[in-house]
């Protein structure tokens, strides 16, 4: 069988199947969708074997056999599959250009993860997770889950060609209770394999004429089912002045807990249940390192913080900050403004609010004070000028950001529970932002910004 994805027309991914035909009868499947303006097209054919039609050229071939739960096994854990894998230097063009000696993307991230879902969908592969294997060709022969549990007492190995061995270990509790090797010379419908001992799972390995075509780690079967069950009472309404006329409460519920199958250890469940406790309280005393919280006279370690976000910058630097122009806290201000002028980003934003001319710079006043100080004069040695460019927005944005942009599409940064002229004299957190965060951030402020909110614009 073979699938083929194409974008736009263009060939982006090919999958051999050896040994599957689907439904009697059937020789074609199609599935089509849109992603932008272009068609996505997923289509399976049922082929021989001569019509296998490998890359002329291609960088390397990968192969070897994919466990059960391998991301690139399309098979899932029905069964292990023997992989050739052809990597093609030649990308297709719709995706991906070259530049700088590396592939970059030539469509909207969006559009990739679209693509990536319906491939998977559509494939089993999970090509989100390596999605340079677009323009590569991969050739699977399966060797499908052929084993059950012979309840307590072992397992049952089915459909066994001769010269076949398999290896099994039985664990519990992170132990091994039991090794068995089983060797079989002729066909067999059954193999038992029995464990001699009380197990919860195992491993195993099949071999036949002594090369490996299955192996699943830590194998486990449902003994027993706890099921929680909630019974919804009404939920009650309260009116409210200003966010709704009328907000409901969430539903209140009644729990109960019922199981079905094995019995329960008694110690065993003791000990399980205070182990995931006390494992819990563990997870949730550790730090997470995205929240610092700074007291007034923590004002180094905030500084530090901040300081290696600006310097991390690498083409863009984006600071939000109402209150950045303030006369009263112009000195921190001059710092942070000193290591802005040091970065190495291309290009460095300082957006501010001014609500009381007597209180507070303009645009141009700030370049004023800051072409004058030595040691921002030092970074314009040699220099036609610092890169940044100060905007002075119609209305103020309440939450501080420090937010960096790199071509390649990262993002990053803090938002800071105070103005950086305030480091110092008040309780505030500083939070790390993940990339998607930063960026959602980024695009709406910019967006804000360009609907006629910039009332004065200076560079230097």
């Amino acid at each position: 069988m073979c699938d083929k994805i194409t974008f736009a027309g263009e060939k982006i991914l090919t999958i051999y199947h050896r040994g599957f035909i689907r439904d009697k009868g059937a020789n074609r499947l199609q599935k089509i969708t849109k992603v932008g303006r272009f068609n996505l097209r997923f289509e399976e054919t049922v082929i021989n074997e001569q019509s296998i039609n490998l890359p002329n050229e291609y960088a390397l071939m990968r192969t070897g056999l994919l466990d059960a739960k391998s991301y690139i096994n399309p098979y899932g854990e029905s069964a292990c599959a023997f992989m050739e894998h052809y990597v093609v230097f030649d990308k297709p063009k719709r995706l991906f250009s070259f530049s700088n000696d590396k592939f970059e993307l030539s469509i909207p991230i969006d559009y990739l993860q679209q693509i990536n879902s319906f491939v998977e969908q559509y494939t089993g592969l999970e090509i989100a997770k390596n999605p340079i294997f677009y323009g590569d060709t991969f050739v699977f022969s399966c060797h499908e889950r052929n084993y059950r549990a012979n309840e307590d007492v072992g397992i049952i190995v089915s459909n066994v060609k001769p010269n076949t061995t398999i290896f099994v270990n039985f664990k519990k509790n992170g132990v091994i209770v039991s090794a068995k090797i089983v060797r079989i010379d002729e066909v067999k419908r059954d193999v038992y394999i029995n464990a001699n001992t009380d197990w919860t799972y195992h491993d195993i390995k099949i071999f036949e004429d002594d090369k490996l075509i299955f192996f699943d780690k830590d194998v486990s079967y449902i003994r027993r089912i706890s099921m929680n069950m909630g019974i919804v009472g009404t939920a009650n309404h309260i009116k409210l002045k200003t966010f709704e006329s009328m907000f409901k409460l969430q539903d209140r519920t009644s729990e109960t807990t019922s199981h079905i199958g094995d019995p329960i250890d008694q110690v065993e469940d003791l000990l399980n249940e205070s182990n995931q406790d006390i494992l819990r309280r563990l997870k949730e005393n550790k730090d997470d390192n995205r929240t610092t919280f700074i007291s007034p006279d923590e004002y180094s370690k905030a500084f530090r913080i901040i300081a290696e976000v600006l310097q991390s910058a690498r083409d863009e630097l984006w600071i939000f900050d109402p209150y950045f122009s303030d006369i009263n806290g112009w000195n921190t201000e001059l710092d942070i403004l000193r290591i802005v002028a040091h970065c190495n980003a291309k290009h460095k934003n300082i957006i501010f609010f001014v609500s009381d001319p007597t209180r507070a710079y303009d645009t141009q006043q700030v370049k004023t004070n800051v072409m004058q100080d030595s040691e921002i004069q030092k970074a314009l040695l040699g220099k036609n000028n610092l890169g940044i460019t100060l905007y002075q927005s119609k209305a103020p944005i309440h939450d501080r950001f420090i937010i960096t942009k790199d071509n390649s599409g990262s993002f990053g940064g803090v938002a800071i529970g105070t103005s950086l002229n305030s480091i110092g004299r008040n309780h505030f957190c500083i939070f790390a932002l993940e990339s998607k965060s930063a960026m959602t951030i980024l695009e709406n402020l910019q967006s804000w910004l360009n609907s006629n909110n910039i009332v004065a614009q200076e560079g230097m």
